[in-house]
């Protein structure tokens, strides 16, 4: 056995997060390293300043969670399934494409899992894959309605946005959670901790992940990204770095992934910003110079939708500068149930706070537009 001294990493969650000297050579390698120059929250930082934190930071305090959640169920859970389960925590966002979540939007045939399985299957740790591939009775504990990877985001996102919304009791629920029966099982006593995590998520997607700014920056950047297909097909030239290029063709291989960063992309961002095409030259610069877009609760002012377009019509292609956005919520991913001496019950039957917020429809309506459109 390694008696190596673990591995010190400070942290403004935790104070300290410890890593085993095993696994160090995994957050020295090229692939992970890489997640230092992926951004959780991609344009979150345009409305909360500080929120430049990464994937690599959150990879780490998912680790540390899962750390302390298989230290917790020590009696119930093998120790190669807990060292698989912190394999798969601290490992679970290594293929994701630049600007995370918004690149696979640009690219629909890229999946970030499909391809984090592969990487750590390469690494040699196919157990930990197979968590990930949900092959695993242990599966809700990286991915569910409360697992570890949400309770560090939301509490780390919170953070360094400077809101409240996103802290939960991390510690008090790791204690009082695990698996039974391939199920996600709470105690009674962690009812109201709970229940406090999905209100907070609620509070979390409607202030930060769907403020109207990040809205706004992701439909610029998706414009970008579309014209340079249109272009692409008409077969006009559009100068770009090999790896962006792969994706375009759908060519694009590990290799082109791992040399991908949120730095990369906006580099050639700022190149097309002097390309010959008006529209993609536009859209450039609206990017970079913040000269932004126009975004409307549509529940919160009335807007005639199809109207609005129309007039759009009179002066811009609307394939790049209107959007109607539908952000769905969904709090309730999987089931959460509570032991009771006489059996488990689901936990929307025992709060009712749970049970009216499953009965609602959690949706966001915007339209996006040129700014001066709307009289």
């Amino acid at each position: 056995m390694n008696k190596q001294r673990p591995l010190t990493i400070k942290d403004p969650l935790y104070q300290q997060i410890e890593i085993p000297r095993e696994l160090q050579e995994i957050i020295d390698s090229k692939p992970f390293q890489r997640l230092r120059y992926i951004k959780q929250l991609s344009f979150s930082d345009f409305t909360y300043p500080n929120a430049n934190h990464t994937r690599f930071s959150h990879s780490l305090g998912a680790f540390h969670l899962m750390k302390k959640l298989t230290d917790n169920l020590e009696e119930d859970i093998e120790q190669g399934d807990r060292e698989a389960l912190c394999q798969a925590a601290l490992l679970h966002d290594i293929a994701h494409g630049p600007f995370s979540h918004l690149w696979e939007r640009v690219f629909p045939h890229f999946d970030h899992e499909e391809n984090a399985q592969a990487i750590i299957k390469g690494m040699g740790f196919e157990r930990a894959a197979q968590i990930l591939r949900g092959d695993s009775n242990y599966y809700p504990l990286i991915s569910s309605t409360l697992d570890v990877d949400k309770m560090d985001y939301m509490t780390r996102d919170s953070y360094f946005c400077g809101v409240n919304y996103g802290f939960v009791e991390v510690d008090y629920i790791l204690k009082r959670m695990s698996i039974k029966d391939n199920k996600l099982v709470i105690k009674p006593s962690a009812i109201s901790s709970v229940e406090d995590v999905i209100t907070q998520r609620i509070n979390l997607f409607k202030t930060v992940y769907y403020h109207k700014i990040n809205i706004e920056r992701d439909a610029i950047f998706i414009g970008i990204f579309e014209r340079v297909k249109d272009l692409l097909e008409e077969g006009s030239k559009v100068p770009m770095n090999k790896h962006i290029k792969s994706f375009f063709t759908k060519k694009n291989t590990m290799w082109d992934l791992l040399e991908l960063t949120d730095f990369k992309v906006l580099a050639q961002i700022q190149r097309w910003q002097s390309h010959r095409d008006s529209i993609l030259k536009d859209l450039c610069h609206r990017f970079l110079e913040r000269k932004c877009l126009d975004v409307v609760n549509v529940e919160h002012k009335q807007v005639n939708v199809l109207e609005l377009k129309k007039q759009v019509e009179e002066s811009y292609d609307t394939r790049y500068y209107f959007r109607e956005i539908k952000s769905k919520i969904k709090l309730l991913q999987t089931p959460i149930y509570v032991e009771y001496e006489d059996g488990l019950k689901l936990l929307e039957e025992v709060s009712p706070l749970i049970k009216f917020y499953a009965s609602q429809k959690w949706e966001l309506h915007h339209v996006i537009f040129p700014d001066g459109m709307l009289k």
